[in-house]
């Protein structure tokens, strides 16, 4: 799995949950990971994970992600400097609300909503 490196969000993040290894790159990283792809595993891109800071409202928090698809293109370069695009095609995400039950002193998940594009 690849989440979209963020100092401020992923950088206390695990890089193993369970069996799920995590790799938290930038753009650049990205675009390293897609130049090694084969020409026919470009076409739709590199999928990874962006996560948003969590936030709260009327006692809940909440905890939101989108996927999207990673592509990179390079134009130029000879006689001018190189232009790079890094390319990110929103697929969908997920909103999900975090719920503190007093009772039983934990945090548990109220609410799911996933969408899509």
């Amino acid at each position: 799995m690849i989440v979209e490196s963020d100092p401020d969000i992923t950088k206390n993040l695990p890089t193993q949950l369970g069996e799920i290894s995590i790799q938290y790159l930038n753009n650049f990283e990205l675009a390293e990971k897609y130049k090694a792809l084969l020409k026919s595993e470009r076409e739709r891109g590199i999928p990874f994970i962006k996560i948003f800071p969590l936030y709260d409202k009327d006692d809940k928090l909440f905890f939101a992600y989108n996927n999207y698809w990673f592509s990179y293109s390079e134009k130029g370069g000879f006689f001018s400097s190189k232009a790079i695009s890094f390319h990110h095609s929103l697929e969908g995400g997920c909103r999900a609300e975090i719920i503190f039950e007093p009772a039983e002193k934990k945090f548990v998940i109220g609410k799911v909503e996933l969408w899509g594009v």
